[in-house]
């Protein structure tokens, strides 16, 4: 039997909620379905034109009038409308049979047409579990195949500065981001680094971030995107810590996914600073930050993606835009961005080896070319070519 809410009878002043509970439908003047309903105390009940006002929920109709059924065949075929026909015989219109979900006869019980109605609304929420499930596994192939020609793109781009570019701007649209940043893991001799305004947020569960024993690394600012305003944009280094939302996310390995950047959680080490916010007059909300991670487990970058949309086209150039289009992250996409981290972060180690190699095969050429003309070897051709090997390993 269904576990479909019951709700007792409609009165008047009761909530606009009630029009998304579950009930009983019947005409005006159809006595034959009035008796069958008798004694029911556990359903919303309503009359027919209360239904043709429009209802977000499921509906059972019951009606013994084959010319009411036909007149309104259009209303009654919608998903989350099953008819119960009380007749003694089929209709005579066969057309109707893509109607009605079930006969009873008139003079069945009420407890029977209870039952048909629990039947009725399993029979709803079946199909618009199917419905759901479909969806999903359309939209999650959908996701793979999006994911696997992004896959290519990057590994098929040789420039790293056209990658780079590559990867914020596909991150940004698999999940309708505003605006975005991108940030490269670098070891550093020098003492004193800059920071950039304006960094965000956090997720604990301390997986292992980037330090290495005996190394110096920073956070390189590398690129900066965004579709509402022009921001404007210099390289800085910032420093691995937890006060920033990449520093944070670059030392602990963990992802950072906020609904207000201007509202943190308590307790989170990483603070805001709205000063680039208050330079470009924007207005930074739902922040996800995602380690960009090679082959062997280490955060080679961070990926900031800021203000998911509902719609991908939407200009966020006021407070009211902002309150009206951007919305949270969803676990999804997060797991989305992350996997495209992944393939990001080897994409970009792959270029730069393929930049190292372009410059050890073009250094090779040069000293080939100069023992040709003079005639003899240089010792340094051979460590050259020995060091072209290890690269290829």
């Amino acid at each position: 039997m269904s576990t479909a809410a019951k709700t007792p009878l409609v009165k008047p002043g009761m909530p606009h909620s009630f029009r998304r509970l579950p009930a009983v439908v019947f005409f005006r003047g159809d006595e034959i379905a009035r008796r069958a309903l008798t004694g029911m105390q556990h359903y919303l009940r309503l009359t027919f034109e209360d239904l043709e006002k429009g209802r977000e929920s499921e509906s059972i109709v019951i009606t013994s009038s084959e010319k009411s059924i036909a007149e309104h065949e259009t209303l009654l075929r919608a998903p989350n409308i099953r008819v119960i026909a009380l007749s003694d015989t089929r209709f005579k219109d066969p057309r109707l049979d893509g109607v009605v979900y079930g006969y009873l006869p008139q003079n069945t019980p009420p407890t029977l047409v209870d039952r048909m109605i629990d039947n009725a609304l399993d029979h709803i929420h079946l199909l618009a579990t199917r419905r759901d499930v479909n969806e999903k596994l359309a939209g999650a192939t959908r996701e793979i195949n999006e994911l696997n020609l992004i896959g290519a793109s990057l590994a098929a781009e040789h420039d790293p500065e056209k990658l780079l570019a590559m990867i914020l701007q596909k991150s940004r649209e698999i999940t309708r981001s505003d605006a975005g940043w991108l940030y490269l893991v670098e070891e550093t001799p020098e003492e004193s680094k800059t920071r950039p305004s304006g960094h965000r947020t956090t997720n604990r569960a301390r997986t292992g971030g980037l330090q290495r024993e005996g190394a110096r690394r920073n956070l390189r600012w590398n690129l900066a995107q965004n579709d509402s305003v022009t921001v404007p944009f210099e390289e800085a280094v910032l420093e691995v810590s937890e006060e920033s939302i990449a520093g944070y996310v670059a030392r602990t390995g963990d992802s950072v996914d906020l609904d207000d950047a201007y509202h943190l959680p308590e307790g989170v080490p990483y603070k805001i600073e709205r000063q680039l916010d208050e330079d470009s007059g924007y207005r930074t909300k739902s922040i996800l930050a995602v380690p960009m991670r090679n082959l062997k487990g280490e955060i080679i970058g961070v990926l900031q993606l800021m203000n998911a949309k509902r719609s991908a086209d939407a200009k966020l150039n006021s407070v009211a835009a902002v309150a009206a289009q951007v919305v949270p992250y969803s676990l999804r996409q997060q797991e989305l961005v992350t996997s495209l981290a992944s393939l990001a972060a080897i994409a970009l180690e792959n270029s730069r080896q393929y930049q190292a190699n372009q410059a050890l095969l073009q250094r090779a050429l040069e000293m080939l070319q100069r023992n040709a003309k003079d005639g003899k070897t240089d010792p340094a051709l051979n460590d050259l070519l020995q060091e072209a090997k290890r690269q290829r390993r």
